[in-house]
């Protein structure tokens, strides 16, 4: 009699344990995957190797390995409008004087923003920042802000510092001008005005460093 009991109190909450998942299965049962954009058509970029980013407005970010205006790769922005459709925006197209590359090619990482909005990223050679318009219909502002820091993803800390890895961890400092060390263990730093490079002062007595000016 107790095992018929306790039998039937177990098939009771099995029963109300199916029921109350019932609706969130049939809610993922009733998702649709939808393409947002399709890339390879003309110059918009491709080769999507990375994530992206959303912004406060609902705007994606990212970056694609080829394609754009020189065939490098980009930073493209994705805006959502009215019936579901998204426009796409590309931000900075790589390398327009091949093989002299000074903005780098093919990035590979998903970028930053900060708290002013600025994307921070990396190509292959080069750590840079991409600040919005300031003024409606204007293009975005492209800028290098390490020659030796690429070919990593970023992090970016509440109070804006970056850290990046790639054979080494980096640190930039930002301050008069752009003064880089590099050790095994590296942290980047945020300074007033603008960004350089550092070692740890500790870790590079122990195990050396090198240093550079951007």
């Amino acid at each position: 009699m107790r095992r018929n009991r306790l039998l039937e109190r177990l098939v009771a909450s099995a029963v109300v344990l199916a029921v109350s998942l019932a609706p969130g299965t049939m809610a993922w049962a009733a998702s649709k995957y939808k393409v947002l954009h399709a890339f390879g058509q003309g110059g918009d970029g491709g080769g999507v190797f990375a994530g992206v980013i959303l912004d406060g407005r609902g705007n994606l970010y990212g970056t694609t390995w080829g394609g754009g205006a020189y065939g490098y790769g980009t930073v493209f922005e994705l805006i959502p409008g009215s019936g579901g459709q998204w426009t796409e925006t590309i931000l900075h197209s790589f390398c327009a004087n091949f093989p002299h590359c000074s903005d780098g090619a093919l990035p590979m990482s998903t970028p930053v923003p900060d708290r002013e909005g600025n994307l921070y990223g990396t190509s292959n050679i080069i750590s840079f920042k991409l600040s919005p318009p300031l003024e409606t219909g204007a293009g975005w502002t492209f800028s290098v802000i390490s020659q030796n820091a690429g070919g990593s993803s970023l992090t970016i800390d509440i109070a804006g510092n970056l850290y990046g890895a790639g054979g080494s961890v980096w640190e930039l400092i930002r301050g008069s001008g752009w003064k880089g060390q590099v050790a095994s263990c590296l942290l980047l730093s945020r300074g007033v005005s603008r960004w350089g490079q550092r070692a740890s002062t500790s870790y590079a007595r122990r195990h050396g460093q090198s240093v550079w000016h951007d």
